[in-house]
């Protein structure tokens, strides 16, 4: 069971890993709330559509939705926009570097508001060597070539926080739901704030042309970074919990390398496999798939109780 939901993570990482290739080609055709706006309003009618197809019926009306609208405001509304906005300054590359930050916040956030998931010296240890994995990567980019300006990092920055906490507020108010309804309503309620948002600040203009290359980004990330990341990310969230589910932003940066690799013909260097590495053994170590020590069993111990005898 440990290693299937490390192949989910694996998996969420191959979703979410192009979504910033993605949205760079996006917002150079199309303003970020359209982009955004276009992108959980295709994933929402995708995975109601699947719904309807099961035959589950969306939650009623009450408190569940505000948790629903909180939600979809710190794992997309918000984190989706501030993306956009800051990929029109730095590169599709720096940003998904950036986004592996959020595994600290959600490891954070998660100590003090999850009972169940409090930092032991193991999972330290884990999200430590996942860091590390990280700062391979990052470093590199810091040393050798500064992009972009303060105002991009920084928003991209402000949305890898947003991620983490949404992670955590999923976990303690939405991990109890049936297949797909957590993602389809959280998707729901970000479409119904982010259309009419869209509309009024970048009203749509008939004669307006996309590019086949644009109209494949938007329906790269609405089908792959968001409907099926989405679906595997509810899944990771009530198996696994919010902290291992934050160790798949881990994985965006060397699958954005190894995409670079084969799409562009970059070349992978040693770090990369070394920085896979660590991550791969951090991942394993917060799930349990390796054990650092056995629990010990203390012996039981017997107390005797002599009886006063008359004398």
């Amino acid at each position: 069971m440990n290693f299937r939901r490390l192949l989910e993570v694996i998996l969420l990482g191959v979703c979410w890993g192009p979504s910033f290739l993605f949205i760079k080609l996006a917002v150079e055709e199309l303003s970020p709330f359209t982009m955004v706006a276009a992108r959980v309003g295709i994933a929402a009618c995708i995975l109601l559509t699947f719904l309807k197809l099961r035959g589950t019926k969306l939650p009623p009306f009450g408190k569940i939705w505000l948790h629903f609208l909180v939600m979809g405001f710190f794992s997309a509304s918000l984190p989706f926009v501030l993306f956009g906005f800051g990929e029109m300054r730095i590169s599709s590359a720096m940003a998904g570097v950036i986004n592996g930050t959020t595994p600290l916040a959600a490891a954070l956030f998660a100590h003090f508001l999850l009972a169940d998931e409090r930092l032991t010296l193991s999972r330290i240890l884990g999200v430590g060597l996942g860091l590390s994995g990280f700062l391979l990567i990052l470093v590199p980019h810091l040393t050798f070539q500064i992009e972009g300006n303060g105002l991009g990092i920084t928003l991209v920055a402000i949305a890898s926080t947003s991620y983490g906490v949404g992670m955590v507020y999923g976990r303690k108010y939405l991990k109890d739901l049936p297949p797909l309804v957590g993602p389809t309503c959280q998707l729901l309620t970000s479409s119904c704030c982010l259309i009419p948002l869209a509309l009024v600040t970048h009203p749509f203009i008939p004669n307006t042309t996309l590019s086949w290359q644009g109209v494949g980004a938007v329906l790269g990330l609405a089908c792959i970074g968001t409907a099926a990341a989405f679906f595997l990310y509810f899944r990771i969230l009530k198996n696994s919990g919010a902290t291992y589910l934050a160790m798949s932003n881990y994985l965006l940066p060397i699958f954005s390398t190894i995409l670079g690799a084969i799409f562009l013909g970059e070349q992978l260097s040693w770090t990369t496999y070394v920085a896979l590495g660590l991550i791969l053994t951090g991942m394993m170590i917060v799930n349990g798939t390796i054990k650092l020590s056995k629990p010990v069993k203390l012996a039981p111990i017997r107390i005797e109780v002599e009886e006063d005898r008359p004398s």
